[in-house]
């Protein structure tokens, strides 16, 4: 198990596709949202 999360990290540093750019552009944002809300549109129902 600690193997397949290591390789899983060294793949995801490797990766430079743009959809990966994408991905860490948009990660400061959704890290301030997760920790503030800020941004949220709304509370869900579960």
């Amino acid at each position: 198990m600690p193997l397949a999360f290591l390789v899983i990290v060294v793949v995801s540093r490797l990766d430079r596709s743009e959809r990966a750019d994408r991905e860490r552009a948009a990660y400061a944002d959704q890290f301030v949202r997760a920790q503030t809300g800020l941004g949220a549109a709304m509370a869900s129902s579960h």
